[in-house]
Parts: structure tokens; C-alpha cells; sequence
């Protein structure tokens, strides 16, 4: 489960993200499974967030273009894991229902080190922003990198920077309570100089 915290404000984000691949996408029981299951465990449905690849979404793009639409009227949210490391057609890409694009961590990684990675993270951004995209930026594992992502307008980021993974009754009751964290502090840090600790999420 990804906890996604925002670069714009304090407030977090919580969401359940869940991977699907081309079977499960195309699969009607599935998506009624889906359903079922959300209504049993009284998830709202706006806390999750459907996970796919770009090589998912080439698979079958027409039928898997309107399957998505079917989750998108259910209130669920879409979202494109790893974007730049497939192949993907950007006349496809423009008539996706999708609400986000994952920046894959490979290029998050080299912020810092390697300004080409940079500005092919801040044309991402900027593609989104056109589309009425928000961007996630993964493995997020440095104040340096907050600070960077946060200058470039990078909505949400997630990774260890924010917290390790945890089990499911603790990832359980980070939903329920909502805990924050103060983003502005780490980024005034950030602002007097770099420093790379990590901070961990706590109940």
C-alpha cells in the first residue's frame, strides 16, 4: 500500500493501491469481485487507486480502454505505475481515464546526480499538468529529492523518505487515523541546507 503524501501542502493522501494486470482488467467477475469486496470491508471507494503498467494498457488497448472507463464510473481511481520505462502511445495516453502518472523510481533515483534524469522527470510533470494529470513520484528516498520534486511541482511522492513498508493492521490503522506528517518543516530543513535522514511515519 502506498502511502502517497503531498509535495503542494501538509496534508496527506492515503490510498490503497492495488496492481492489476491484463486478465483481471478484462475479467468481468473480477471487476464485480471488486465491488463485493470494497461494500464487505466498507473501503469508500475513493481511497483506491487501480495500478497499471504501460504494457498492460498496450496489451488489448481498446478493450482494455473501456474497462477502465467501467472502474472510472465506479468511482474508482486509475493510475499508470512506472510511466517512462514501457512503450506507450501518447494517442492512447490521451484518451485514457486515468487520474495519475507514476513517476518510476529509476529516474527519481538520479535526482541530484544526473540533470538529464531531472529534466525528463520535470517534462513528465509538465505532460501531466497538460492532460489534468496529478504526478506520483516513487522511491522518494531523500530530503534532497522532496525538495527537488517539490520545486518542480510534483503533486504526490511516495517511498522510504516517508515510511517503510508495514504490516496490514498497521497500514490499517494509518488509514483510519489519518496520521501526517509536518511536510513543511522537512522542507524548511531542506532549505537550510541538505540533510539526508529519513522520517518514518509514526502512529
Amino acid at each position: 500500500m502506498p502511502k502517497w503524501v503531498s509535495l503542494v501542502g501538509k496534508k496527506n493522501c492515503p490510498r490503497i493501491g492495488v496492481n492489476f494486470s491484463v486478465n483481471q482488467i478484462l475479467d468481468e467477475k473480477h471487476r464485480q469481485n471488486v465491488q463485493y469486496i470494497l461494500k464487505s470491508a466498507r473501503v469508500p471507494i475513493r481511497l483506491l487507486e487501480l495500478e497499471v503498467t504501460e504494457s498492460v494498457i498496450m496489451a488489448d488497448p481498446d478493450r482494455i480502454i473501456n474497462k477502465f472507463k467501467e472502474f472510472k464510473d465506479m468511482g474508482i481511481g486509475l493510475s499508470i505505475d512506472d510511466f517512462g520505462t514501457g512503450y506507450s502511445s501518447l494517442s492512447y495516453l490521451h484518451n485514457l481515464p486515468f487520474d495519475t502518472l507514476k513517476i518510476d523510481q529509476s529516474f527519481v533515483s538520479r535526482i541530484g546526480i544526473d540533470k538529464k534524469a531531472e529534466r525528463l522527470i520535470s517534462t513528465i510533470i509538465g505532460l501531466a499538468e497538460d492532460m489534468d494529470l496529478k504526478t506520483v513520484a516513487e522511491g522518494v528516498e531523500t530530503l534532497q529529492q522532496f525538495g527537488i520534486l517539490r520545486d518542480m511541482n510534483c503533486d504526490y511522492a511516495q517511498g522510504f523518505y516517508f515510511g517503510s513498508p508495514m504490516p496490514a493492521d498497521e497500514a490499517t490503522n494509518v488509514l483510519i487515523n489519518h496520521n501526517t506528517i509536518d511536510l513543511e518543516s522537512h522542507f524548511n530543513e531542506f532549505k537550510r541546507g541538505p540533510k539526508y535522514n529519513h522520517y518514518s511515519i509514526s502512529s
